[in-house]
């Protein structure tokens, strides 16, 4: 459709509560069609002011569907418990038709190092259930953490985009219907995503993140104007700042010192 109106009404089933999350939502449904080998692509936390019942895993669930997958599900304490049978799941035959992993629900502080490897990695690698040997896949997953006021150290925040959402005023069908769209209108939706991608000329402006292909290939194209663009990266740099825990930590470490010089 020129006007892109499958595409566009997928997304506005969505409540972001701002406008560069309403951008980011767009891109992080396009995010999993983008995979070259060897490119690393950015990690997603989507997060919420208004707390729990706002549709955090939702979207990631209704990401997945469009997809024709269901997402790998883990937790904060799993990974930090045994990180190795998460790698045996998604090397294993039914986790390798995956392309979303959703760590779910984080509460506090997240500086699991081995999920920001993960994240960034060419191909993930590891022993398959019932196996003896080595087993590898391409790392073409799409990370999301879902987050109630969580916060991260720096490789996890720097490894990250930032979303988000507000309590949606939905009906008691709302998800019954969003389903229902994407499996009556999945064609259109990816020919209208296509088109947007396949029509995008690259804005002349810098990368802001560690993902420069991402970045000109789905995030600018997700944005309409140069000047939209620009408040997202913004955005980008504002949020992964705030979620930072260790550059609030040395803040307060500076502080500190400066407070006893002082005295």
């Amino acid at each position: 459709d020129s006007e892109h109106k499958f595409f566009n009404t997928l997304c506005g089933f969505f409540a972001p509560a701002n406008d560069a999350s309403r951008t980011l939502i767009r891109a992080l449904f396009a995010a999993p069609i983008f995979f070259q080998r060897g490119i690393p692509r950015p990690c997603w936390v989507i997060d919420s002011e208004d707390g729990a019942g706002t549709g955090k895993t939702t979207i990631v669930e209704l990401v997945s569907q469009l997809y024709g997958c269901a997402p790998v599900k883990t937790s904060k304490q799993e990974l930090a418990r045994d990180f190795k049978e998460l790698i045996k799941r998604l090397v294993s035959s039914d986790g390798r038709n995956s392309r979303v992993l959703l760590v779910d629900n984080v509460v506090g502080q997240f500086d699991i190092p081995e999920f920001a490897d993960l994240v960034t990695c060419g191909a993930v690698s590891g022993k398959a259930p019932y196996g003896y040997g080595e087993e590898t896949r391409p790392n073409n997953l799409t990370y999301v953490i879902t987050s109630n006021s969580a916060t991260c150290n720096n490789d996890i925040s720097s490894r990250s985009f930032f979303i988000f959402v507000k309590r949606p005023q939905v009906s008691d069908r709302w998800k019954e219907r969003v389903q229902s769209f994407i499996e009556e209108y999945r064609y259109q939706i990816f020919a209208d995503l296509l088109d947007i991608l396949n029509k995008h000329k690259t804005f002349a402006r810098p990368p802001v993140s560690r993902f420069p292909e991402f970045e000109t290939r789905i995030l600018q194209a997700m944005c309409e104007t140069e000047e939209e663009y620009d408040g997202v990266c913004r955005y980008i740099m504002e949020s992964r700042s705030e979620a930072n825990v260790e550059e609030e930590q040395a803040k307060q470490v500076e502080e500190t010192i400066r407070f006893r010089l002082n005295e």
